[in-house]
């Protein structure tokens, strides 16, 4: 009797250790989930923050360009070479910085046609009424303004400032950034992001970029195209956050300056990665 009931409870107890350290197994999983999930919120309003900063420092930009008297000197002479130099010139000069380095510029008439592009020479005269409604407010309002918007070539933050002489609008100037200055941050912070683009955003400059689903991966030059299966696999259209093998992925909505979402930007990092990663969160 004495041995029957020494078994029960030997069997009790290890069932209990079972269970316990299924639950403490649950848990540690829960709490790991948890910080990687803090981890995201706080990286996601960072980069949130980095590009309100970027179109910003876009506008500014634009404006302070569009008080040159190059800049007013090549509108006001529809002189194409002197544009394209004297755009090419600044280019040089500000690519030195690192949230310049992929600068593009483009210079618009007054009844908003391409007069310029410093990224190529060729291509100029194009109505853009139709599609960059930005440029549209910019000649009626007379001010500059900032957003992310879709054009002939791509997505981009852009800031956008008018052109006067002798009060009479002359055209307006554009300084377009890429999200390359996302990468850099998110690198240095331990982790992936990927630039997705609704497909109906597509354009001649992206078209044959790689798609994820209907999106396509607007850095897929600096992207890590290793996980692109896995990312495949992400419900990123109906999910913020989610764990596939070892990779966790977190999803940021992108709108345009018309509040319309175009895409998402996602972040990514394996769970080889994560104790090092939530070590960096705590520093910051």
């Amino acid at each position: 009797m004495k041995k029957t009931l020494k078994k029960f409870i030997l069997i009790v107890a290890v069932i209990l250790v079972i269970i316990l350290g299924v639950l403490f197994y649950k848990f540690k999983i829960s709490e790991k989930e948890f910080m990687v999930k803090q981890y995201f919120d706080i990286n996601s309003e960072i980069l949130l923050s980095t590009i309100k900063e970027d179109n910003i420092n876009a506008m500014t930009l634009s404006l302070i360009l569009s008080q040159n008297e190059d800049i007013k000197k090549c509108l006001l002479s529809q002189d194409r070479h002197f544009c394209y130099t004297t755009l090419n010139n600044y280019i040089d000069i500000l690519s030195k910085i690192p949230l310049y380095q992929n600068i593009m510029l483009h210079t618009h008439t007054s009844e908003l046609k391409s007069l310029v592009r410093s990224w190529n020479y060729d291509k100029f005269g194009d109505d853009l009424t139709k599609f960059r409604h930005t440029l549209l407010e910019v000649k009626n309002s007379k001010k500059s303004v900032y957003g992310i918007e879709a054009g002939r070539c791509g997505v981009f933050i852009r800031g956008i400032s008018p052109i006067s002489y002798d009060s009479k609008f002359l055209g307006s100037l554009e300084v377009m950034l890429d999200f390359n200055h996302l990468d850099t941050i998110a690198k240095r912070r331990g982790y992936d992001i990927f630039v997705l683009v609704d497909q109906k955003y597509f354009s001649e400059c992206f078209q044959r970029n790689s798609l994820v689903k209907n999106y396509a991966i607007l850095n897929e030059s600096s992207a890590n195209l290793n996980i692109l299966t896995t990312l495949k696999k992400f419900d990123f259209e109906n999910e913020e956050f989610a764990k596939i093998n070892s990779n966790y992925f977190y999803k940021i909505e992108l709108y345009d300056i018309k509040n319309n979402k175009i895409g998402f930007i996602i972040l990514h990092f394996n769970n080889d990665k994560v104790e090092n990663s939530i070590s960096k969160l705590m520093r910051y």
